[in-house]
């Protein structure tokens, strides 16, 4: 269970509610205050993004291992579904950001509520080829005008 959660004002009616029914029925309250903090983080995950992936990207997830591909959709599913909370994100330059999946790496920037998922590489160094980074940077500002 998470302790110390914020939770704001609708949830601490839910909760409220979940407490009186768990007194009228004598079962544990803590039981109940899980399923809030699971309606709580879904509420997080209403807003879904458009995304676009870049045909590259589409050919590199054909050749993965298939358990490598369906993780890394499941990763893009939370980014469609503006639940970031679980991924590892990093900035790379400016706008421009990679998420980490394993020792793969999603290349991608948001203009407004469309995601552009522009690169997908297996990483073999410390550091993301300046390359990619550029060329990301190209599309973005192409696209930004």
């Amino acid at each position: 269970m998470m302790r110390g959660a914020a939770i704001g004002p609708p949830y601490f009616i839910v909760i409220v509610m979940i407490a009186a029914v768990a007194v009228c029925r004598k079962t544990s309250i803590y039981k109940y205050i899980n399923i809030a903090i699971l309606l709580k983080r879904s509420a997080f995950c209403i807003n879904n993004m458009s995304i676009r992936v870049f045909e590259d990207v589409s050919d590199f997830l054909k050749r993965i291992p298939e358990d490598d591909a369906a993780r890394i959709l499941a990763h893009l599913k939370s980014f469609q579904e503006n639940c970031v909370e679980g991924l590892f994100i990093k900035t790379l330059r400016g706008k421009i950001k990679e998420i980490v999946v394993k020792n793969y790496r999603i290349v991608f920037f948001s203009i407004g509520s469309t995601g552009y998922i522009v690169d997908a590489f297996r990483k073999k160094s410390q550091k993301t080829p300046k390359r990619i980074i550029e060329q990301a940077e190209n599309i973005y500002k192409n696209l930004d005008n």
